[in-house]
């Protein structure tokens, strides 16, 4: 029997959730399962309701249930407040709870002790539930067990209690060593503000998107809840930890039971008992949750409260429908079905018995071209051969009627997509991976990732599944797509020629992205230096002979010219040091790296790197080393940036990228113009010593006037300004810029500008942090600097200083208004770094800051204190349609995320807003 079903929001936060909401997420799984099962489903506000004796109408909260019953509309009740049993029976929180369910037709509680507690007859216990259609395991080697807690820790009356026991958890893995991840809403601040845990494997993330969580539960071993007190057993953590394969120790309420659950008290040894147990049998425990996933989806729980209300309603409903007037209506014709499958190629199936002629219209909405046009009939296909990703439009016309069948808008979010790495080459599989990062974020989709050395990447990126190449992987894919350098003449494979391209171009043009240089992470299994005397990493060896420097002695000037500079030199690679053509080297250490892991290991403890255009050097790029790169087979943009690329371009160089060859893997010898002459090579014979040594010199030089800086400035930080460029990725700073520096910390904006005659004037709340500025000082550098906090009043404010183990110090506030005014002409750089009171400019004295400010760049915070989430969109919004600013916006990891920002908003907590105001560019 088909139902008219409306669940009444409660009002405060949009289903579905964009964020942290339990009750909106049981809301809108409610009212999917509701229309899968062919039910009518609405959810509106208790306002949309009338008294309709044919609808269920189901209430989520107390308040609107008593609302309910005042204007006689007949309800049923879920109580989701764990707060009514917090505060007792004499409280207003228990008694309107006790009234909502006293009044209703029935209602639900999903957790069996409530029952008991409210002790009224039409209360039923009713379970949680679990889309097990989106959380779901993934196939992982576990290598060492993760364990894992997600949750909004507090109470109402305190959020900084720990209700959800994160420290007995914390504890726990640090006595067993193993890492732990706490992750849940901004919310949980509360807690880590107010206990500080020194756990160098501890790793706290706020404010997950549904897709990240997933990514979260797959990327962890062992689910941790030593929860005091929840309104759910299960809660949906837990049931989505099940479903996603993770065993769970934690609490559990008397009286029922959870398979796959081991239970504990909230005790440290009892937890470091349950774990020990779990990991001993991890297999057993593994069946079991997905015995309990099947049980606990959705669609099961809802079947069974549709039960419910058909029981309680089927007499009135056979009255009703018994009594009313039966009104003949013709029959509606049925419909062809129209399958769309973007697996390798776009292709377009209509299924069914109607016989019909259509047209279909492929359309890129990127730029409104058609791209594709075909005629079919039922049960005919049609596909687009085009292999890599479009932006698709599909329009499907009936051809008698012209009518419009289907407006069809390729939509990746949340659907699961496929991308194989074709490339077996390490440097391949380096370049690319920031991409399949890039294009994860900007669809807001599950990405299964097949490639090579995935153990390299998967700790760093939890939003990708990694696969190696022979898993197989049963999963119904919604779109697929490879990537790799391809045959030139196939131009359905690939946008462009890859001899034309950047390699990591190579994959942005396949996945549709724009091409910017990001950095891909690595993981660092092994940071422990091997050798304690500075060296320098090279690579000698590669693939191929044209790879190879060829210059007679080359390589042994090299090592001797670092040997004289006081460097020890570490040949990094699994060939013998005379491979091939290569004629050995002297004073050098070759360790026998067993893998690849150890290869990094040495290289990221380098001072810096000199290859080839190979692996290794994508590998040092990639670990944020200074890369000395020689080539002379591919033309400088083939590789990433590097002011120390060297190449002879007097003599014949970049065959590798020239059309008019292709490069034969299988003839070491490969010279396309040259082979067997005396110009052979020639590309790098011509590459002289002198030449590299020019470079060399450059980044030996480098190295060394940063490395006395290192002693006092914290290494992230430092790397953010220095290697990363972190706010200079639209706007920097030119010769002779004033700078205002908020938040200057230990002079690391400075120190990197200060040989461009800048004028510069640094403001910061620690004098701790201005202490190590001035300590950094040569005696001819003379900065303005001002010992002061930011702030929207004059104040003496108390702080901690992240800097220096989160020391209480004391400091003054300025306002922006005073800092203007003292300075008293026009800013030409403004950097700003000051965990949220970016909000006195950006919001407050807006205006101020467009007359005063040329170029900015800063941290954007999202967070409760300063910025909340909401108020920082507004915010942002304003700044970003001004017709006077010119704004890009870039994740902390210097990804240009302007364009699809506002596509999961939700995912950031802090980005990069980087700008300039165009009437104030003309000095």
């Amino acid at each position: 029997m088909q139902m008219r079903i409306i669940n009444v929001t409660p009002g405060l936060l949009p289903i579905p959730p964009n964020g942290w909401g339990a009750v909106e997420k049981i809301i809108w799984e409610y009212h999917q399962n509701f229309l899968k099962l062919g039910h009518e489903s609405e959810i509106l506000y208790l306002d949309q309701v009338k008294s309709d004796r044919c609808a269920v109408v189901h209430i989520h909260v107390a308040n609107l249930a008593i609302e309910a019953h005042k204007r006689g509309i007949p309800y049923y009740f879920t109580c989701h407040d764990h707060h009514a049993y917090l505060y007792g029976k004499d409280s207003n929180c228990f008694k309107e709870n006790y009234n909502a369910i006293k009044n209703s037709i029935i209602s639900f509680v999903p957790a069996k002790y409530l029952v008991n507690y409210f002790d009224l007859p039409n209360l039923k216990y009713l379970s949680h539930g679990v889309n097990t259609d989106f959380f779901k395991p993934t196939y992982r080697v576990v290598d060492e067990y993760k364990l894992l807690c997600i949750a909004n820790n507090g109470f109402i009356h305190d959020p900084s209690e720990d209700r959800k026991g994160f420290g007995f958890a914390i504890e726990a893995a640090k006595k067993l060593n193993l890492p732990i991840t706490i992750a849940g809403p901004e919310n949980n601040k509360k807690f880590f503000e107010r206990y500080n845990f020194n756990y160098d494997k501890l790793n706290i993330i706020y404010n997950l998107s549904e897709t990240d969580l997933l990514r979260l539960y797959q990327s962890h071993d062992i689910f941790l809840h030593p929860s005091i007190l929840e309104a759910g057993h299960p809660n949906l953590t837990l049931l989505e930890s099940i479903s996603c394969g993770l065993p769970i120790v934690g609490t559990f309420e008397d009286g029922n039971n959870l398979e796959g659950l081991y239970k504990s008290n909230r005790d440290v040894e009892e937890i470091i008992n349950g774990i020990t147990h779990v990991i001993k049998n991890y297999d057993t425990y593994k069946k079991l949750t997905t015995v309990t996933s099947k049980e606990k989806s959705w669609e099961n729980i809802v079947n069974t409260l549709i039960a419910f209300y058909d029981t309680s309603m089927k007499n009135q409903l056979i009255e009703i429908y018994e009594s009313t007037k039966i009104n003949h209506k013709d029959s509606v014709e049925s419909q062809n079905s129209i399958v769309f499958d973007f697996n390798n190629k776009s292709k377009v199936e209509i299924l069914g018995e109607i016989k019909k002629e259509y047209n279909l219209k492929f359309i890129n909405k990127q730029n409104n071209k058609l791209v594709y046009e075909s005629d079919i009939s039922n049960n005919m296909w049609t596909q687009a051969n085009f292999a890599y990703f479009i932006d698709w439009n599909i329009q499907i016309r009936d051809k008698q009627t012209n009518s419009l069948v289907s407006d069809f808008n390729l939509d990746l979010k949340n659907k699961t997509v496929k991308i194989v790495n074709e490339s077996p080459s390490l440097g391949d599989g380096v370049s690319w991976v920031a991409c399949i990062d890039l294009f994860q974020k900007k669809h807001n989709c599950i990405v299964d990732y097949y490639t090579p050395n995935k153990d390299l990447f998967e700790i760093e990126y939890p939003n990708i599944n990694f696969y190696n190449y022979n898993h197989i992987h049963d999963e119904n894919y919604y779109a697929s797509y490879k990537i790799g350098c391809f045959d030139p003449n196939d131009n359905s494979i690939s946008r462009a020629d890859y001899r034309t391209q950047n390699l990591q171009q190579i994959a942005t043009n396949i996945l549709g992205l724009d091409y910017e240089e990001v950095k891909t992470k690595i993981h660092v299994k092994d940071k422990e230096r091997k050798l304690q005397e500075k060296y320098v990493c090279i690579s000698t060896a590669s693939t191929a002979g044209c790879k190879h420097w060829q210059h007679i002695d080359g390589w042994q000037k090299v090592v001797d010219h670092l040997n004289d500079n006081g460097y020890k030199v570490v040949v990094i690679q699994k060939e013998a040091l005379n491979y091939m053509d290569l004629q050995g080297l002297k004073n050098v250490i070759h360790p026998q790296t067993q893998s690849i892991h150890e290869a990094i290991s040495w290289i990221c403890n380098c001072e810096f790197f000199i290859g080839l255009s190979s692996g290794n050097s994508w590998l040092a790029w990639a670990l944020d080393k200074k890369v000395l790169l020689i080539s002379g087979f591919t033309k400088s943009f083939n590789e990433f940036f590097t002011p120390y690329r060297v190449i002879n371009e007097s003599v014949c160089n970049g065959c590798w990228n020239d059309v008019k060859y292709k490069f034969n893997a299988g003839d070491w010898n490969w010279c396309p113009k040259y082979k067997n002459t005396k110009n052979q090579f020639e590309c790098t014979t011509k590459i002289s010593f002198e030449i590299v040594k020019e470079k060399l010199n450059n980044i030996i030089n480098y190295v060394n006037s940063i490395s006395p800086l290192r002693k006092n400035l914290d290494s992230f930080t430092y790397k953010e300004i220095f290697e990363w460029n972190q706010y200079e990725k639209y706007v920097g700073v030119e010769q002779n810029d004033l700078v205002l520096d908020f938040g200057c910390s230990k002079g690391y904006f400075f120190l990197k500008h200060k040989g461009k005659n800048i004028k510069y004037i640094g403001i910061d709340g620690s004098l701790d942090c201005l202490s190590d500025f001035i300590e950094n000082l040569n005696g001819d550098e003379q900065p303005t600097l001002i010992h002061a906090l930011i702030g929207d009043n004059k104040s003496v404010q108390t702080f901690a200083s992240m800097f220096h183990n989160n020391k209480l110090q004391r400091s003054m506030s300025m306002t922006f208004s005073d800092i203007i005014k003292l300075i008293n002409r026009p800013i030409d750089f403004l950097k700003f770094d000051i965990e949220g009171y970016e909000k006195i400019f950006l919001d407050t004295d807006y205006n101020l800051f467009k007359s005063n400010i040329r170029k900015f760049s800063g941290e954007f915070h999202f967070c409760g204190n300063h910025f909340p989430r909401n108020h920082g969109y507004e915010v942002l919004k304003k700044i970003i349609i001004d017709p006077d600013m010119s704004v890009k916006l870039f994740s902390i990891d210097g990804i240009d995320i302007t364009d699809y920002f506002w596509t999961n908003p939700d995912f950031y907590t802090e980005i990069i807003i980087s700008g300039f105001i165009s009437k104030n560019m003309t000095k």
